[in-house]
């Protein structure tokens, strides 16, 4: 779920987001938030960006737009978003409540992507985060403070 702040409309760090997940083969969905605070032509010239973005992005395989308007959407938004062909848009207001109700059912209907067996098996693995050149950046830093305490 790609969250974007319906008054900034699309900015870098979506655009970074973005790629992030389509660069890992994450499935997409959109959801445009506070559309409360903006007018129907603000709203609708972010979904413009967002489709720019869908179609044009890095990727070889570009995804279309669905923007989920109402229930009758849902199934084929649902049924599509697996087959990673379309990138479901959902335009809501957490303050009206305008549209929760479609992306709670939407949410709800996605089959998960894994079995409950696979799903045991991944929560009982450890976590481990790697990082490299640790040591490198401690000698930049021990050889720097070094020498600020010979100016001190």
């Amino acid at each position: 779920m790609l969250c974007i702040d319906a008054p900034s409309s699309v900015v870098d760090t979506t655009r970074e987001h973005f790629s992030y997940a389509r660069t890992l083969d994450v499935p997409v969905f959109i959801v445009i938030n506070k559309i409360d605070l903006c007018s129907k032509t603000s709203i609708q010239e972010t979904i413009t960006c967002l489709t720019y973005l869908l179609k044009h992005g890095n990727s070889l395989n570009q995804l279309q737009p669905y923007v989920v308007k109402k229930e009758e959407d849902l199934v084929k938004a649902a049924d599509m978003f697996i087959e990673k062909s379309i990138c479901p848009i959902f335009a809501v207001s957490c303050v009206t409540g305008e549209n929760i109700d479609l992306l709670k059912t939407f949410l709800n209907i996605l089959p998960p992507r894994l079995s409950n067996k696979d799903q045991e098996r991944l929560s009982l693995l450890p976590v481990e985060y790697r990082v490299c050149f640790i040591s490198f950046c401690f000698s930049i830093f021990k050889n720097y403070f070094i020498r600020l305490m010979k100016f001190i």
